[in-house]
Formats: structure tokens, C-alpha cells, sequence
């Protein structure tokens, strides 16, 4: 797990994709995927799209990226996207954490 988790932080802006994942682990796509919700509590899916939030919050904070640059940069597909998760997640929309921030 050790190593899936670090392939993340790596990747985190790139497309990420089940088989990538199980491939580092070196195990197939099923058995990963049990696997990784298993021991992390969540499924891949939901811990690539917390882990790209997490990071937004960060990039938020610690530059003056557009949102739009921020949603790119973290692997969402546009600003949007990077919205409403960021929303469903933390409850405040990216611009509105930003200014909280400041």
C-alpha cells in the first residue's frame, strides 16, 4: 500500500486508473481493489478524489493559481469538476475556502 500511496503523491495531477494502481501493487485489478478499501477504509476512486482535494486546499492556500489551473493541476477535469467534490467534501466551494484563508 505504502508504495500505491506514494505512486498517488507522484501522480496525483495525471490520469489515474485502477489498472495503474493494482500494477504497482502488483496484483490484479479485483483483488486490489478489495484489497485497497479494505485497508485504507475507502475505495480507490474516493481516495484519489480526496487526496486531489487535499491538495487543491493546499495550492488554494500557498498560490495565486486561478481555480481553474488549481482543478488541472490536481487531476480534475476542469474547475467545475474540482467544485463540487470539493464542495460535497468540505462544504464550502474553492473560492470561498481561499478567501477564508486570507
Amino acid at each position: 500500500m505504502r508504495r500505491v500511496q506514494e505512486y498517488v503523491e507522484v501522480h496525483l495531477g495525471e490520469g489515474i486508473d485502477l489498472s495503474m494502481l493494482a500494477g504497482v501493487a502488483g496484483i490484479s485489478v479485483h483483488h486490489f481493489a478489495r484489497q485497497f478499501k479494505q485497508s485504507v477504509g475507502v475505495t480507490p476512486h474516493v481516495y484519489l478524489t480526496q487526496k486531489r482535494v487535499e491538495r487543491a486546499q493546499k495550492m488554494l492556500v500557498q498560490t495565486n493559481l486561478s481555480l481553474a489551473e488549481i482543478a488541472i493541476a490536481v487531476g480534475f477535469f476542469d474547475q467545475g469538476h474540482l467544485a463540487r467534490h470539493f464542495h460535497y467534501m468540505l462544504g464550502t466551494t474553492p473560492r470561498e475556502f481561499r478567501r477564508s484563508q486570507r
